[in-house]
């Protein structure tokens, strides 16, 4: 299986750097070609040995020996057609190609820490065994584009939209049938989005979240640390406010976190949009702990408008502070139903896992708000003055 992988890779890598590896090769003196060209005439010996020895000699010689070996592989001998063959494909391999099959085979990474694109994810996954598999798992799915990421970065993002956006539109059959995408494919395309040149690109970032609703993507997230580690990465990339809060809705819809930081940050950083600062909120609500409530307080104070609704006949207005102590019921592990929350209270049959915009935390007039805040009050332990010890008197 693992063999398959690597036949399938190595054919994938092959259309995106041939051409400059095999630019790249020396040209054989007039001595070593006649070398050569009597090695060549030894793969068909009727000794085993010999032909073992000619081969290993040939392979030796690398790129260097190609033009020596198409010679052989329009040859009459049918055994020196097949060798040279196979001796063409590994004369013809890139570095990459090389650093991987010696990872996959040899279990030799040395020349996969070489690869340009190793550095910026191993800062983000990191450098243990189960990485470096994550990593050749990308190449193996997206080696063509890995390679056009580490060949030519400046000309990167335009072909990188291009090829995303395709993806995207056979997403769907015409029939509406999903088609499947591997979650590794999905991490790849994910690890190149982040690259700096692409993270205020709107048309890429919509692209990519359509691929995460997948239900085989969902789980390789959930199953793998690092895919996660490398959609934070993704995530703290953008630039655009308006991918920033769709950022908070990924993460809430794949319970990522891992994000918490991010999310932590954003909340305290007043200069960012209250829209996003309240999805922010929101996300900490749902995956953060009772550890996580002393960051949010400070907000219960925050008048910030977050928007309003109208239900019925009743109008919700939502400010930071409603938003946040949404996200406080829920770290307390208190019902948030059991709250005064008028769109709540209104469909309170609903059940799951309902992801909800923050201006659906509001309340009608601030009486409500009042009674709510006073009821979370009530709910929280009682902390008790710390005294002071008496002070012994001194002995007159």
């Amino acid at each position: 299986m693992r063999r398959m992988t690597l036949l399938g890779c190595c054919l994938l890598l092959a259309a995106a750097g041939r051409s400059s590896a095999v630019a790249a090769a020396r040209e054989l003196a007039p001595a070593e070609k006649e070398k050569a060209r009597a090695q060549l005439r030894r793969l068909a010996d009727r000794n085993f040995k010999a032909r073992e020895q000619a081969t290993a000699e040939l392979l030796r010689l690398g790129p260097a020996a190609r033009s020596i070996l198409e010679e052989g592989v329009k040859d009459s001998d049918a055994e020196v057609r097949r060798r040279c063959g196979l001796l063409l494909r590994l004369a013809s391999r890139t570095d990459t190609e090389i650093a991987l099959e010696d990872f996959m085979i040899k279990k030799d990474s040395t020349g996969l820490l070489k690869l340009p694109s190793w550095g910026r994810f191993s800062k983000s996954v990191g450098a243990d065994d189960a990485a470096k598999r994550l990593f050749v798992d990308m190449y193996c799915n997206e080696g063509t584009m890995l390679a056009q990421l580490d060949r030519s970065p400046e000309d990167f993002a335009t072909k990188f939209q291009e090829h995303v956006q395709t993806i995207q539109r056979n997403l769907y059959t015409p029939w509406g049938v999903a088609n499947s995408i591997s979650h590794p494919k999905v991490l790849a395309l994910v690890f190149m989005a982040s690259d700096s040149r692409l993270a205020d690109n709107l048309q890429v970032f919509y692209a990519l979240n359509s691929l995460f609703y997948q239900p085989s993507v969902q789980q390789g997230f959930k199953d793998n640390a690092g895919s996660r580690k490398l959609l934070v990465a993704f995530l703290e990339s953008r630039t655009n406010p308006s991918t920033v809060s769709q950022a908070f809705y990924i993460a809430r819809q794949l319970q990522l976190k891992e994000a918490l930081p991010l999310a932590l940050k954003t909340v305290k950083t007043k200069t960012t949009q209250s829209y996003t600062r309240g999805t922010a909120v929101l996300f900490i609500g749902q995956v953060g702990g009772k550890e996580h409530i002393k960051d949010l307080e400070p907000l219960l104070e925050d008048t910030t408008q977050m928007g309003a609704i109208r239900t019925g006949t009743a109008t919700i207005n939502a400010q930071l502070r409603d938003v946040a102590l949404a996200a406080m019921i829920q770290m307390s592990g208190q019902n948030l139903f059991d709250y005064p929350f008028p769109f709540l209270q209104q469909y309170r049959n609903l059940r799951g896992n309902f992801q909800l915009p923050p201006y659906y935390y509001g309340f009608q007039d601030d009486a409500g708000r009042t009674a709510a805040m006073k009821k979370w009050r009530e709910s929280q332990p009682k902390t008790e003055p710390t005294k002071e010890p008496k002070k012994k008197e001194s002995a007159k």
